[in-house]
């Protein structure tokens, strides 16, 4: 089952996956990096669509999956003039690294959420627990 947490890391792993693609030295060492590459694509894709549907009321998960696919999908046209304004005036390199480096922090932004939702919920359990009726009746 899928979590904030699995998604934050898979996207790290997505970004970090990209900088060594960004960063390798040599055709061998690029061609090298590319099966962890897949892997990691693969295992935001499949972990993102699954928290998506997981977490969709029953009746919108049509409807949250396609603004899932436009959000993706249909971003890429912007990504692609951004990756090739980049590579024009830096390097392809450089928009490889741009791809790894926004990966790692949305990743880390996922985390931080993921985080943040668990403690409320731990907050949230303790309260409940300290209004229990027992407690109540002591408290008057």
């Amino acid at each position: 089952m899928p979590t904030g947490l699995t998604v934050g890391v898979a996207c790290m792993a997505l970004g970090a996956s990209l900088a060594w693609v960004s960063l390798a030295p040599t055709p061998l060492i690029f061609l090298a990096s590319m099966p962890f590459f897949g892997f990691a694509v693969v295992s935001y894709n499949t972990n993102a669509q699954s928290l998506v549907q997981q977490r969709a009321p029953r009746e919108m998960v049509g409807r949250m999956m396609s603004l899932y696919t436009l959000g993706s999908m249909g971003t890429t046209p912007l990504g692609g003039l951004i990756v090739g304004f980049v590579s024009d005036h830096a390097s392809p390199r450089a928009a490889v690294g741009l791809g790894a480096a926004s990966a790692l922090l949305v990743g880390l932004a996922i985390v931080a959420r993921w985080r943040q939702e668990r403690q409320q919920e731990t907050e949230t359990r303790s309260e409940e627990l300290d209004v229990s009726p027992a407690n109540s009746q002591t408290q008057s």
